[in-house]
């Protein structure tokens, strides 16, 4: 009884230490910056310090009236991941008939 009590504890560990690693992630910090998102659109996303969440840069995008603009992130893989979770820290501002949008795409950016 206790071997498989021993067996049953060493399995049930070895498959709670098996994590996946981070697919891709983004700070904004130095030295890159923005290495990782590129903004399309204009006016374009800027390097801030004022609306940080956590570190001391994130990015802002002021959008005008009958405008739209992007922040587009490298494309990166999930290949081998058998769970994907999006995470995302984030401060939107946007007036009551506007609209923000998180889009995914699993083809590259074609759909």
């Amino acid at each position: 009884m206790k071997k498989l009590l021993l067996t049953a504890f060493a399995g049930m560990a070895i498959l709670c230490t098996q994590a996946q690693v981070p697919a891709f992630t983004e700070n904004f910090e130095l030295p890159g910056g923005a290495d990782s998102v590129s903004s399309v659109g204009t006016p374009a996303w800027t390097i801030n310090t004022t609306y940080q969440s956590q570190g001391n840069q994130s990015m802002l995008g002021t959008v005008g009236t009958a405008s739209t603009t992007y922040l587009e992130s490298n494309t990166f893989s999930t290949i081998g991941n058998t769970f994907i979770r999006l995470e995302f820290d984030h401060i939107c501002k946007i007036e009551f008939f506007d609209a923000g949008t998180i889009e995914v795409s699993d083809d590259g950016g074609a759909t």
